[in-house]
């Protein structure tokens, strides 16, 4: 998409609005609330923006669970969030440690992985929230009776498409207006994401880019293609 910047912003940071604004509209149909405890799954570039966005609109904690110690350490350095590395420390346990046996009320599914969503229902309270912010490919089985029904849980897919075509009176989050938003955050200094470009490179090498996401996704971030 293609959209103005009226704010002084780093070009870099404004090339992200459109992952922006995706996790933006997810954030907002899981209607998370203040002093709710969310679970992010995995910690790319849209679970590190799920992550922000969801402590801005008053999550307490906000808990990413990723296995890469790499994108672990790209977590804001703020009180609420907390990083969880699930091959080192129990997920179940530590999240019920965190809300004193309550469990979550909102999980974020950003991995992409089918096998693992069943253990990501695990986090959740009865009629807790569950997100699935990815686009998992594959078979995931699942028993909907044990792991759905029987807890009441509600589950939400939330793809840029989900946006309202035009601003409507119970809904008026557009494409355009949740940029507007995001543009906002990063001007007025509320949302820091400049780790999170962690490559500039010619236009030129992009395979050599995609080569080695192939091998290891977790040695970069956000990559930034240069045309001049």
């Amino acid at each position: 998409g293609i959209e103005p910047i009226d704010r002084p912003i780093p070009k870099e940071e404004a090339t992200l609005f459109e992952l922006a604004r995706t996790v933006m509209n997810g954030v907002r149909r899981a209607r998370v609330q203040f002093g709710e405890t969310v679970v992010i799954y995995g910690l790319g570039l849209l679970g590190q923006l799920a992550t922000r966005f969801c402590w801005l609109a008053g999550a307490r904690p906000v808990i990413g669970i990723e296995i890469a110690e790499s994108r672990l350490g790209k977590l804001p350095s703020k009180s609420g969030i907390i990083g969880l590395n699930p091959q080192k420390e129990d997920a179940t346990t530590k999240v019920k440690e965190l809300t004193r046996g309550r469990m979550a009320d909102v999980v974020f599914e950003v991995t992409g992985n089918p096998h693992i969503i069943p253990d990501e229902f695990r986090l959740l309270r009865r009629q807790g929230r569950f997100i699935v912010l990815s686009s998992p490919r594959g078979t995931t089985t699942f028993d909907f009776h044990d792991l759905c029904n029987r807890p009441s849980f509600t589950i939400i897919g939330t793809h840029n498409s989900s946006h309202p075509l035009y601003p409507v009176l119970d809904n008026p989050w557009t494409k355009a207006r949740h940029t507007e938003l995001f543009f906002d955050l990063i001007a007025d200094g509320e949302l820091d994401i400049g780790n999170l470009i962690t490559h500039h490179i010619s236009y030129k090498k992009a395979p050599d880019i995609y080569q080695m996401l192939l091998k290891d996704r977790s040695k970069a971030m956000g990559v930034v293609l240069e045309w001049e």
